[in-house]
C-alpha cells in the first residue's frame, strides 16, 4: 500500500510539472539598498496534511512569480503515515527542483498545539525530526537551538470573529526570543489586531497561503496569492534570514500593501511616475496631470487639499496596475498669468502603515497659468 501511495503522489507531481507553461511575473519595485523578494513562508504537502507532492509546491511558486518558499509541514500531525519517510523528507525531495527553478527553498516545520499555545512556524531548521517533543516549549527550544526564525501563525484562527488573543503563552514565547514574525494575513484572513501587535512589539509581518491543496484551486489566474515581501540585500537564503530577523518585511494581500512607512514610501515613489509634471492652463481650462503606475499593485489616492485661489482638483484618483490615470486640474482665474508649483498632500489608501490606515504621500507638479 505504501508503494502504491508514493506512486500516486509522484504521478500527480509529474503531471503538474508537465503542465508548467508561463511564469506570472509580478513587478514590485526594489527599494534603495535592497532586493524585493516575493515569498510564502507557510505551505503544506502530503508529508503532513497537504494533498500535493513537495515538488509541486516549487512549481506553483515558480508559476506564481515567487522567489522564496518554505515548506512547513506539521511536526505532530501526519495523517498520511503510509508515505511518511521522516519530517525532513518534503524539503529533501523538493530542494533539487527548487534549485532548477531558481526558487529559494527554506526548510521549516509547523509546531501545532492547541490554544492557548497556538501554531508556530520554525524556519531555517536543520533537523525537523528533533522538534517532535511532547512539551511545546521543549520543541520550541530545540528549534531555537537550531537557529530557527519563528513565526506565530494565524493568530485569529478558530477564535470568535477571528479576533486574536495574546495569552501568557505568547508572552513567554516572545520573552524567550521565539517570536520574530507574526502572520497578519493567512489565506484570505487579515488580523488587524495582530498588525497592531507587530507595530508595538517590533515584529516582522507576513502574509502566507497556508496552502494544503493545489494553489490553482484557491487562486487561479485572476487573483494573486497572499505573499510576504522581504527586503533582502541579495537573493540568497542567508540574506532572507537576515532580513526576517531585522523585520524588513511587508505584506501584499489582494490589492493592499501593509508595512512600515520606511519600506512603503520608497515603493510608492518607485511605482508612481508623473508623466506630465508641467502643465499649461489658459483661463478656466481643465487640464490633466497624467499619473502612471509601473507596478503590479494599484494605487488608490485620496487628496487632502490641493485647491487654492488659482486652481482646483478632485478628491481622489485610482491608478491601475501598469496603467495610467488623469488628475484633472481646473483653472479658477480668467486673467491670471504666472507659474506655481504644487505639492499636493494625499493618502495612499491601500498602503497600510497601521491597521487599515493609509500612508501619507505628496504629488508634485507645476502649473503655468496663462490669461485666456
Amino acid at each position: 500500500m505504501k508503494r502504491e501511495m508514493i506512486f500516486l503522489f509522484l504521478s500527480i507531481a509529474l503531471t503538474a510539472m508537465g503542465q508548467i507553461d508561463q511564469r506570472r511575473e509580478i513587478y514590485i519595485p526594489e527599494i534603495p539598498g535592497y532586493k524585493t523578494l516575493k515569498c510564502d513562508f507557510h505551505t503544506h504537502t502530503v508529508f503532513s496534511d497537504g494533498t500535493v507532492w513537495p515538488t509541486v509546491r516549487v512549481d506553483e511558486a515558480w508559476l506564481d512569480g515567487l522567489d522564496v518558499i518554505a515548506i512547513t509541514d506539521h511536526v505532530e500531525y501526519t495523517p498520511h503515515q503510509e508515505i511518511i519517510l521522516n519530517r525532513n523528507s518534503s524539503w529533501e525531495i523538493a530542494r533539487e527542483r527548487a534549485h532548477q527553478m531558481g526558487i529559494i527553498l527554506i526548510r521549516g516545520a509547523e509546531i501545532s498545539r492547541k490554544y492557548p499555545f497556538g501554531h508556530f512556524n520554525c524556519l531555517f531548521t536543520s533537523d525537523n525530526e528533533l522538534l517532535n517533543r511532547k512539551d511545546s516549549m521543549e520543541a520550541m527550544t530545540e528549534a531555537l537551538r537550531q537557529g530557527a526564525v519563528f513565526q506565530w501563525n494565524h493568530p485569529g484562527w478558530q477564535r470568535p470573529r477571528e479576533i486574536p488573543v495574546w495569552e501568557k503563552e505568547q508572552t513567554e514565547v516572545y520573552s524567550k526570543k521565539m517570536m520574530h514574525l507574526i502572520e497578519i494575513v493567512n489565506e484570505t484572513s487579515y488580523y488587524p489586531l495582530a498588525h497592531q501587535w507587530a507595530i508595538e512589539k517590533n515584529l516582522g509581518i507576513t502574509a502566507n497561503t497556508d496552502i494544503h491543496g493545489p494553489v490553482y484551486m484557491n487562486y487561479g489566474q485572476k487573483v494573486h496569492r497572499p505573499m510576504t515581501l522581504v527586503f533582502a540585500r541579495e537573493k540568497s537564503e542567508e540574506a532572507v534570514k537576515e532580513a526576517l530577523l531585522a523585520g524588513r518585511t511587508a505584506v501584499y494581500h489582494m490589492d493592499t500593501l501593509m508595512g512600515k512607512e520606511e519600506f512603503l514610501k520608497p515603493l510608492f515613489q518607485q511605482s508612481l511616475k508623473i508623466r506630465t509634471p508641467v502643465i499649461t492652463i489658459k483661463g478656466k481650462q481643465w487640464i490633466d496631470v497624467v499619473l502612471e503606475n509601473v507596478s503590479d499593485i494599484p494605487l488608490m489616492l485620496s487628496f487632502k487639499g490641493g485647491s487654492d485661489e488659482y486652481a482646483e482638483i478632485g478628491k481622489g484618483v485610482y491608478v491601475p496596475a501598469h496603467g495610467s490615470a488623469r488628475l484633472t486640474v481646473k483653472g479658477k482665474q480668467e486673467n491670471y498669468s504666472g507659474k506655481r508649483t504644487y505639492a499636493i498632500p494625499c493618502v495612499v489608501d491601500n498602503y497600510y502603515v497601521a491597521p487599515r490606515k493609509g500612508m501619507n504621500a505628496v504629488i508634485e507638479y507645476t502649473v503655468i497659468f496663462e490669461k485666456k
